[in-house]
């Protein structure tokens, strides 16, 4: 084994004590022919008082020492998305990039998407009051596609293809807004359910010279303007733009890698293959 790339997650155990896995992903040449195997090695847990980044570089430093493995031959970081590991600046995977630019953190995609819907739900706290039904019926295709980012068949390729598609299918659903809402309330005709919006009250504290309070209820209408305008298109919005933040690191390592995969390969003149190829040995091969 030459090359490698590092996985690493933390639990906490029965103790309360927290646990480092560590697992090595590295490639070997079938021994029947010439095939790269991709191999995974469970290394072992290994205890952690310190959790800060430093504290988990100096873990991995010890463990790969105790291998007698050299990080310059690290070539990929995979953990979590905390702050304390993704982080840009201060986080373990800029941290080890200091030490070794060719080790490329990779945040898991399925993760990552996960995020991306309850950070875009989080964004109106009155979205969930019917979380439930966004979840069921407008997010149901990032549920598949979830599931498919975690499978083990998926290529590097497929996964941009189908985090493009999940960010057409909302920029259609935002334009397309009337046209749903229009759907609706031929769905309420049809169900006998009223098209029209209650109202709802808010309380409002008033307050005199005396210093007394007095709590008064006023009526608020709900405006198919005020769902849409505040409460709907704020979560799209917000679910698109995380769609686009979160994934722009996979896109760097699809621009990178992507070239690899037989649809691209195949498809490539001589000139763009030889600059691709010069652009991957800069990134990856150790000078």
């Amino acid at each position: 084994m030459r090359y490698f790339s590092i996985i690493m997650d933390s639990t906490t155990d029965i103790t309360k004590k927290e646990q480092v896995s560590v697992i090595l992903r590295y490639c070997t040449f079938d021994e029947t022919g010439p095939t790269l195997v991709t191999n995974e090695s469970f290394i072992g847990f290994f205890e952690i008082v310190d959790r800060s980044a430093k504290g988990y570089e100096a873990l991995i430093l010890d463990v790969l020492k105790g291998l007698n493995l050299s990080f310059a031959m690290c070539r990929g970081q995979g953990y979590d998305g905390a702050s304390v590991m993704s982080g840009a600046h201060k986080g373990l995977q800029a941290n080890l990039l200091k030490l070794n630019q060719h080790a490329l953190y990779v945040h898991c995609a399925a993760h990552k998407l996960n995020l991306v819907i309850t950070d875009g739900v989080k964004s109106r706290t009155s979205m969930s009051d019917f979380f439930d039904t966004i979840q069921s019926k407008i997010l149901r295709s990032f549920s598949v596609l979830s599931k498919k980012l975690q499978s083990i068949e998926i290529t590097l390729d497929e996964c941009v293809i189908m985090w493009q598609n999940g960010i057409e299918t909302l920029e259609s659903l935002k334009r397309n807004i009337c046209g749903i809402n229009e759907e609706a309330k031929e769905l309420a005709r049809k169900w006998g359910v009223p098209e029209g919006f209650p109202s709802v009250r808010k309380i409002k504290k008033s307050r005199f010279h005396d210093g007394l309070g007095i709590d008064t209820a006023r009526k608020t209408a709900l405006t198919e303007e005020g769902l849409f305008e505040k409460e709907f298109l704020p979560v799209i919005e917000n679910v698109i733009c995380q769609m686009k933040t979160r994934f722009e690191s996979t896109h760097c390592i699809y621009e990178l890698f992507g070239f690899l995969t037989p649809s691209k390969i195949l498809n490539l003149n001589e000139t763009e293959l030889s600059e691709m190829v010069v652009r991957f040995c800069q990134k990856i091969v150790r000078t």
